[in-house]
């Protein structure tokens, strides 16, 4: 066991606790620098084209995010898990940093985001595969589900304050300025996981000799985990899209300031998270975890179709107050069935292999993602947004049943 992993010490509850903190912190710096990169690459054309150059540079973070992954149990063996966590979640600051100073120098922004999004992508993928394992040992819980579904809190709150600044920078004009705070918002996370002890050891992964090996060694011998990849590949195909293109969306339904629109939009969606928790218990009560992802992912696609059928039929006020609404039960859904996901993904190899299980599910997830992102990309691109909320909406459910019905016969 390396240091950095050693068992906690008498301090560990405050120290979880600024941890947490710490998290809150950078999950505003990544709202902001969501609302922000999106509503440059937006803004970079127009109305047909600014939507595509949105899906392109997520589709990128979210290729590189998936080709480091194999690599995260492999570097957390050798560097020790919150180390590895703390370097990556430091130099994506750095680039964040790096990124708004260049469009403050007056280099093209399109062209900057746009290069640097794998080079983002990348730490966003490592960072995606280590951070429930790190948040589980400084939460002390045995149950990964419920740390997820906890963390949402902290998340959610969090992420109502990053949608309503992001939203103030895009509409000022000052989207770099939010990349910056984006990026330094993410150090007080850094020297917390560096100084603070978790208050459970961290095991880390046991050593293998293929990282590629490994992700497809542990979907064939987990049936669980191969069903529940299958329904988080459905997720990042048919809903996942929504909230990471929430600007071009707004867009689409013809919503202006995108302040109102994407900002609230994203706002309603993290109160949601924060309720997100209370779904979470009311599934597991009545179903196993992968059953229960099942029937959340279903329920989000349910809230997708309303919001189409709200675009077509709704204006002005009573469509934005329609809009939060929904938005409240989409955020509470989704980061539920995620909890729920992450929870069945955890459960399914031996401790040593958690962050295995994680990478194999996200893996897939991010490989099939891009694909779901310019299909959305396509349509907002044209104005169709009703149709690309049906397209998620039809999509899940399809799935969300596939992987249900056979939870439920047994």
């Amino acid at each position: 066991m390396t240091p950095a992993n050693r068992p906690a010490s008498a301090g560990a509850p405050r120290g979880a606790a600024a941890f947490v903190l710490g998290v809150g912190l950078a999950t505003v710096g990544s709202t902001v620098s969501l609302l922000s990169a999106t509503g440059i690459t937006t803004a970079a054309g127009d109305f047909d084209s600014g939507a595509i150059y949105t899906g392109i540079y997520v589709a990128v973070g979210l290729v590189a995010g998936a080709l480091t992954m194999p690599y995260a149990p492999h570097l957390c063996r050798v560097m020790g898990t919150r180390v590895a966590y703390a370097w990556a979640t430091s130099l994506l600051s750095v680039c964040w940093i790096l990124v708004a100073l260049l469009i403050v120098l007056g280099v093209p922004a399109l062209p900057v985001l746009l290069l640097a999004a794998p080079v983002l992508g990348g730490f966003i993928g490592f960072t995606a595969v280590v951070s429930p394992v790190v948040y589980k040992a400084y939460l002390s819980s045995g149950d990964m589900s419920q740390v997820m579904a906890r963390m949402t809190v902290v998340k959610g709150v969090a992420a109502v304050i990053g949608a309503l600044a992001g939203g103030v920078f895009i509409t000022s004009g000052t989207e770099a300025l939010g990349l910056l705070v984006a990026g330094l918002l993410r150090v007080p996370l850094v020297f917390l996981a560096v100084r603070l002890s978790p208050a459970l050891s961290i095991a880390d992964p046991l050593q293998t000799l293929t990282p590629w090996g490994d992700i497809i060694t542990s979907l064939k011998q987990s049936p669980t985990l191969r069903r529940t990849t299958y329904l988080a590949c459905g997720v990042a195909l048919f809903i996942a899209p929504m909230p990471s293109l929430v600007v071009p969306l707004t867009q689409a339904l013809r919503r202006e300031p995108l302040l109102q629109g994407a900002g609230l939009l994203l706002a309603s969606i993290a109160i949601g998270e924060l309720l997100s928790p209370i779904v979470v218990s009311r599934l597991r009560s009545k179903h196993t975890l992968i059953a229960s992802s099942a029937l959340a992912s279903v329920m989000a696609g349910g809230i997708l179709l309303a919001l189409a059928v709200t675009s077509i039929t709704l204006s002005n006020e009573i469509e934005l107050v329609a809009w939060g609404i929904l938005g409240i039960g989409f955020g509470a859904s989704r980061f539920a069935s995620r909890a729920l996901t992450f929870g069945a993904a955890s459960g399914a190899q031996e401790v040593h292999d958690v962050s295995k299980s994680l990478a194999a599910m996200l893996l897939s997830a991010c490989l099939v993602a891009p694909i779901g992102i310019l299909v959305w990309s396509v349509l907002l691109g044209r104005g169709m947004a009703p149709v690309a909320l049906a397209f998620g909406a039809v999509g899940i459910t399809c799935v969300g049943f596939a992987v249900y019905r056979p939870r439920l016969r047994a």
